[in-house]
């Protein structure tokens, strides 16, 4: 099992990963994970608004590859020993040709910066993409708050709460994370 399992939360489980150049990405039931070296970021599936591939073509290579070749050509016709020098620039025009063409999977996030592949990561893509359709479509047949949420639900008390037990409420709604109940008692809270 990867070392990134001190990073999971109960019930979260890694259904896929990947591997880019110095990172790995692994896709779990809750979130994707990148770990670079020490360093791991988590990306929720609702915060992903898109991913996009891109290839691109650097031109300026392309140009000092043929500004190469044709001084290659020239070495190669007017110095005495220049067939083996002449090379030389050739073979660098190669190299230059070769890395001009660069691909990039850009994963778009609500409120973060965009996290930059490099690569083709088709699989990952289709992956992704896939899983957070089924998310978003999945169908809740009904909804049973957790325990935790159920025991702050507020009981209609003989005398209204002080502002400081709606605050106090407020607080436990959040950490349990329901924002809604917490907005409810933040908005008593105010009017009292």
């Amino acid at each position: 099992m990867p070392d990134i399992t001190k990073y999971l939360v109960p019930d979260e489980e890694i259904l896929e990963e990947w591997t880019d150049k110095n990172r790995k990405i692994y896709a779990t039931n809750k979130r994707v994970l990148i770990k670079k070296g020490r360093q791991v970021s988590d990306y929720s599936y609702s915060h992903i608004s898109s991913i996009d591939y891109e290839s691109k073509i650097r031109g300026g290579r392309i140009i000092g590859g043929i500004v190469l070749i044709i001084l290659g050509i020239i070495i190669s016709i007017n110095v005495p020993v220049g067939i083996v020098i002449g090379f030389l620039p050739i073979i660098i025009a190669i190299i230059l040709f070769l890395t001009s063409f660069t691909r990039k999977t850009m994963v778009y996030v609500i409120g973060r910066d965009p996290v930059e592949l490099s690569g083709k990561m088709e699989s990952m893509l289709r992956w992704i993409r896939q899983y957070k359709t089924e998310i978003e479509h999945k169908a809740i047949p009904h909804y049973t708050p957790p325990p935790s949420v159920i025991s702050i639900t507020p009981k209609i008390p003989e005398t209204p709460p002080t502002r400081e037990e709606l605050l106090k409420s407020a607080m436990k709604a959040l950490e349990t994370g329901d924002n809604d109940l917490a907005r409810k008692f933040l908005e008593q809270a105010r009017l009292s």
